[in-house]
């Protein structure tokens, strides 16, 4: 194998893996860099300039945009939508169903429930004369986002901030809040035994 940077393999001696893939039924671009242990599910599509750490999953059926980075220990479950040249930690959960918008930036230990979505634009540009201007959200280290969570664009979420089922977050959450409803509000603090 061949000689291995941030824990990310080099091309040389690959040839077998990307075969192996294609068969699985994946597309994945030649520059996609895969750390040592990652582990990807079948009929996925991993656009150029990706780069995933070592011992991650990727499950069934995962879309990644281009230039996407995702830190070790972390798992994608099946049909995750990546928009593009996001961040993600390291150690990080995104369930079923969540698409995470173009720009956003999630630290380490971070956990998105099923069904969540982060959006950059509050306009809709489709057939219109004009370019959106990009706003995307930020999810802050430790911070949990239960199912069906809607994050607006530009907002941040706090360090270990919880946020609550169906929740759509408009604007910016405090560190350690636990957050509840449409718009978000916060209800209490996340309790200590509950904090890394």
């Amino acid at each position: 194998m061949g000689e291995q940077v941030d824990g990310l393999p080099d091309r040389g001696g690959e040839a077998v893996r990307w075969l192996l893939e294609r068969l699985r039924g994946n597309r994945i671009h030649r520059s996609v860099r895969i750390g040592h242990g990652t582990r990807i599910g079948r009929w996925c599509i991993i656009e150029e300039n990706v780069e995933i750490g070592p011992d991650c999953y990727i499950g069934n059926y995962v879309h990644i945009r281009p230039m996407v980075h995702i830190g070790a220990k972390s798992e994608l479950r099946d049909h995750v939508f990546l928009a593009g040249e996001i961040q993600i930690g390291s150690d990080v959960k995104i369930f079923q169903f969540a698409n995470i918008s173009k720009g956003s930036i999630i630290h380490n230990r971070v956990y998105i429930g099923a069904g969540s979505i982060l959006t950059n634009t509050r306009r809709i540009s489709h057939g219109r004369q004009y370019e959106p201007k990009l706003s995307a959200p930020v999810v802050e280290y430790g911070a949990r986002l239960a199912v069906g969570v809607r994050i607006l664009p530009g907002v941040k979420i706090g360090e270990q901030s919880l946020i609550g089922a169906g929740t759509v977050v408009t604007k910016d959450t405090e560190p350690f809040g636990i957050y509840l409803g449409v718009p978000a509000h916060r209800i209490s603090s996340v309790p200590i035994e509950e904090i890394y």
